[in-house]
C-alpha cells in the first residue's frame, strides 16, 4: 500500500490490479478438436506476466514518488490476484475480505495482457462505469498518446475487474486484445512488446493519480451491456470440482458455467445462470483449459451453420441448437 498525504480521503483507497496466475502445466493446444499433448508448458508471458510487470512499474514509480514527497490524497492498494483463470477466484476473495472496507474503495484499474499485438490499439473495458473516471482517462491520453479502442464489453467480465465492478466500484481495464497465441504453450516471453507494456503502465500511472488526488471520488454507474458476452450473449466461469462430479463424465472432461445471460442476446433463449455447457457440437469440453475451449469453438464457428450445445441445468441435461 502506498499511502496518502492524509486529510480526510486518507482512509479512501485506489486498488491497481492484475492476475499473476496462468495455466501452469497441462495438455492441450491452440485447437480444441486436436488431442492433447500431456506435458505442455503454458507460459502465461501475455497472460498475465505482461500486465502482472507493468503493476510493478507502477509500483515501482510509486515508491520513488513518496521517496521525493510526492504522496497522493487516497491511498493506494496495489493488488496481485491469483486464481483468476480458474474464475476470478482471487479478486472474488479479495472483495469479499478487502484491505480497505469496499465502502471506501474509489475506483479500481486492472491490467491484463498489455504486451502483445505489436501497434494494434489497447482495449478499454470499464469505460462508462464512472463519469469522473472517463475524464482522468481522456486528460492522460492526452499525455500518453494511447491508442485505444473502445469495444462493445463482452470481456468486462473476463478479468478481475468484474468483482470489483459487481460490488459497486468504478473500473477501468487496460487489455491488448486477444491473440492467436492466447491460452497455448506458445504464449512466450519472446513474443512481447515491450515497450508497449511500459506505456501501459504509464498510462496506468496516470489515471491512477488523478483517482487518488481528485478533491471528490468517482461516482458509479451500470454501464450498458448491449452488445457484451460475444456472439452468443453469455459470460461463462470454469466449473468447479464438484459440478464436473455432477456430471459423471469422462475423464479428462470438463465444463464451463454460464456466470451470466445479457439481455437481448441470442444466449438468453437458451441459457440461465449456472447452466454446466460441457459438449460443443459433439465435441467435449476439456478439463485442462475450459473456458479456452469454449472461447475457440466459438470464434471458430462458421456463420450460418448450426450448432448444438449441451449442457445441464439442474438435474436436467439439455440441447440448444444456434445458429451465428
Amino acid at each position: 500500500e502506498a499511502p496518502s498525504a492524509a486529510q480526510p480521503e486518507r482512509r479512501e483507497v485506489v486498488v491497481l490490479g492484475a492476475h499473476f496466475d496462468h495455466l501452469g502445466v497441462r495438455g492441450g493446444g491452440a485447437d480444441p478438436k486436436k488431442p492433447p499433448k500431456k506435458s505442455s508448458v503454458f507460459w502465461g508471458a501475455d497472460d498475465n506476466a505482461s500486465g502482472t510487470t507493468a503493476v510493478l512499474l507502477v509500483a515501482r514509480a510509486l515508491g520513488r514518488m513518496a521517496a521525493d514527497g510526492l504522496r497522493p490524497r487516497r491511498s493506494i492498494v496495489v493488488a496481485f490476484f491469483t486464481g483468476e483463470e480458474m474464475g476470478l477466484l482471487g479478486s472474488k476473495h479479495y472483495v469479499g475480505s478487502p484491505v480497505v472496507p469496499l465502502a471506501d474503495t474509489a475506483a479500481m484499474i486492472n491490467l491484463d495482457m498489455v504486451g502483445r499485438n505489436g501497434t494494434k490499439a489497447f482495449e478499454i473495458y470499464g469505460n462508462g462505469s464512472s463519469p469522473e473516471l472517463d475524464a482522468w482517462h481522456r486528460e492522460v491520453l492526452a499525455e500518453t498518446k494511447l491508442d485505444c479502442s473502445y469495444p462493445p464489453p463482452a470481456l468486462l467480465q473476463r478479468s478481475d475487474q468484474w468483482s470489483f465492478y459487481e460490488a459497486g466500484i468504478p473500473v477501468l481495464f487496460l487489455h491488448g486484445g486477444l491473440h492467436g497465441d492466447y491460452h497455448t504453450p506458445r504464449d512466450t516471453a519472446d513474443g512481447l512488446n515491450y515497450p508497449k507494456i511500459a506505456l501501459a503502465a504509464r498510462h496506468a500511472l496516470g489515471i491512477l493519480w488523478k483517482a487518488a488526488n481528485a478533491p471528490g471520488r468517482p461516482g458509479f454507474r451500470k454501464i450498458d451491456m448491449t452488445g457484451a458476452g460475444g456472439r452468443l450473449g453469455i459470460a461463462v466461469d470454469p466449473a468447479t470440482p464438484e459440478e464436473i462430479d455432477s456430471l459423471s463424465l469422462e475423464e479428462g472432461r470438463g465444463a464451463v458455467r454460464v456466470s451470466a445471460v445479457f439481455a437481448g442476446s441470442m444466449g438468453e433463449r437458451f441459457f440461465e445462470q449456472g447452466d454446466l455447457i460441457f459438449s460443443w457440437n459433439g465435441f467435449p469440453i476439456m478439463a485442462d483449459d475450459p473456458v479456452g475451449r469454449f472461447t475457440s469453438f466459438l470464434n471458430m464457428a462458421r456463420t450460418g451453420d448450426p450448432v448444438t450445445i449441451r449442457y445441464q441445468r439442474g438435474k436436467d441435461r439439455k440441447a440448444a441448437t444456434v445458429k451465428f
